[in-house]
Order: C-alpha cells, then sequence, then structure tokens
C-alpha cells in the first residue's frame, strides 16, 4: 500500500511524491462526544481515513489530523472540548505555510468536525494577507453526497456511524444504541422528532439510549452498515478525484 502519511515518511520520499502529485490534505476533526456507541475522536479519525483514501487514489500526501476543533453544540458533553476559533485558524494557518515552502500547490482541509468550515474565510483572508499562493479548499465528506445519496451529513447518526464501521468497527459499539446505560431498552422510548418537519433533531435526554445524537428527520443510527460507509467513501474519493482533475487542467 503505498505510503501517504507524512509523520511515516522520509524527505526523500515526500519530495518524490509531491514532485509527482503536489498535493495535501488536512484533516480538521475534534475530541468530542458521539453518542455512546462511537469513539470521541470520531471526526479526526473519519477525516484522516478518508484523506488517506483520497491521497492514494489521486496522489499527494497527509497531514496527522487535529484532534481540536471549534464550535457545535456539543462542548459541554462528556470527553468534549473546542478551542476558539482564532486559535484553530492560527494552527492551520502555519500548516499551509509549511506546506506551501515544500512545494505543496493543492490543500485540501477535510472537515470531520463539520464546524470546522465555519474557520474558511477568515483562514483564506489571513493566509493571503500574508502572501500565500497555495489554492485551498475546504469541505465535509457530506459535501460529496448528492442530494438523493443513501446516507446524508449527521452527528454521530446513520452517516457518522457508517463510516466508523468502515474507518475500523472495532471501535463501535452498535449494542449500545439499543439500551440506555442502565439497561433501559430503547423501546422505552420514543424516537427523536425534528422541531420542524423536515428539519434535524437532537436527542439531549441523558436517559435516552442516543443522548447526544444528531441528525435530519428519519435518519436514525441503528441504520448504519459498513456498506453505506464504503459507498460515503468512495464517495467522497469521487468528489476529490473531480476536485483534482479541475485543478491540473488549469496548469494545461
Amino acid at each position: 500500500m503505498t505510503e501517504v502519511q507524512i509523520e511515516k515518511m522520509r524527505p526523500d520520499q515526500l519530495e518524490e511524491a509531491c514532485a509527482k502529485n503536489p498535493i495535501a490534505y488536512i484533516p480538521l476533526g475534534a475530541l468530542e462526544f458521539h453518542g455512546r456507541h462511537l469513539p470521541v475522536g470520531l471526526d479526526s479519525l473519519k477525516a484522516h481515513d478518508l484523506a488517506c483514501h483520497a491521497a492514494r487514489a489521486c496522489g499527494g500526501v497527509v497531514v496527522p489530523p487535529l484532534f481540536h476543533g471549534q464550535g457545535g453544540e456539543h462542548g459541554t458533553f462528556p470527553w468534549s472540548w473546542m478551542i476558539e476559533k482564532e486559535t484553530l485558524v492560527e494552527i492551520v494557518l502555519s500548516t499551509l505555510q509549511g506546506l506551501e515552502r515544500s512545494g505543496i500547490e493543492l490543500v485540501i482541509i477535510v472537515c470531520g468536525h463539520y464546524p470546522n468550515i465555519e474557520i474558511g474565510d477568515d483562514l483564506l483572508a489571513a493566509y493571503k494577507a500574508a502572501g500565500g499562493t497555495v489554492q485551498v479548499e475546504l469541505l465535509r465528506e457530506c459535501d460529496a453526497f448528492p442530494d438523493d445519496a443513501p446516507i446524508q451529513g449527521d452527528h454521530a447518526s446513520q452517516c457518522e456511524t457508517s463510516l466508523m464501521l468502515a474507518v475500523d468497527e472495532t471501535t463501535v459499539d452498535m449494542t449500545a444504541l439499543a439500551q440506555n446505560k442502565q439497561g433501559a431498552p430503547l423501546s422505552d422510548f420514543s424516537l427523536p422528532k425534528p422541531m420542524v418537519p423536515g428539519g434535524w433533531w437532537f436527542e439531549k435526554n441523558p436517559a435516552h439510549p442516543w443522548f447526544g445524537i444528531a441528525a435530519a428527520e428519519n435518519n436514525f443510527p441503528n441504520k448504519a452498515t459498513k456498506e453505506l460507509g464504503e459507498w460515503g467513501r468512495d464517495a467522497f474519493v469521487g468528489h476529490i478525484k473531480a476536485l483534482v482533475a479541475a485543478f491540473e487542467s488549469r496548469g494545461k
């Protein structure tokens, strides 16, 4: 398997990879509660996995994932903490500048923690003000999914659970969705509903088996499968292939 992780590569390997495909991926995630059935590092693990698969398919190298994010509504949940937006901008800005000095010409920032995409305007403004010239793209994996896709973006529900099953199914405990921490079955509770038809629901009852999970209407975590996660990964890689092809065509 082709090595794409920067931290595992020697300088000569990095120089060869960048000469062939001057592309780098920055996985931005978080440490955040994702229900009792998923690891708290899901956002970073997911983004890193997607970035590595994209790099192997399209070329380029992958920066180690960042496990600190900003924003969102889970900051007060167990094992969850965020950093200030300005701090995240500074970290990513220094990474961009380092990649540019190393010969990278396209940087794809994969926002596994969806609110991280909100740093985009401030980051690009600061980067350009400092003289940065590399093309930078920020996206979430769900941005690669069409409207009729079998999964859509969510927080710890069908989409992210499916993706984590594809990344590392040993980190997922689907049985935790069937009962709460005290053993009360899901049937003792009503299924979450959005406040507005067609909107999202967010289960905030600590006693509910799906505590901390949020998703669009009729998107439920117990419908997740590894196969859906693999579909999502393939859709993301296909999206990156098109983005890279467009980037490469500009130089012709």
